[in-house]
């Protein structure tokens, strides 16, 4: 699975093809604590913002 451009949630092999992808091309993955709408309102918003996915 190429996960080029891939939008949306990823489980089993996928994931650990992102990790792979991670270590390979040395990017991180962010940790997010969502303790309610409004946390998750703010990561999405920002992630928008900056271009970079969660």
């Amino acid at each position: 699975m190429s996960l080029k451009g891939y939008k949306g949630v990823i489980y089993g092999a996928a994931v650990q093809e992102l990790f792979e992808q991670a270590k390979k091309h040395q990017f991180a993955l962010p940790a997010v604590n969502v303790t309610g709408t409004n946390t998750i309102n703010a990561v999405m918003e920002t992630a928008k913002a900056v271009n970079s996915p969660v």
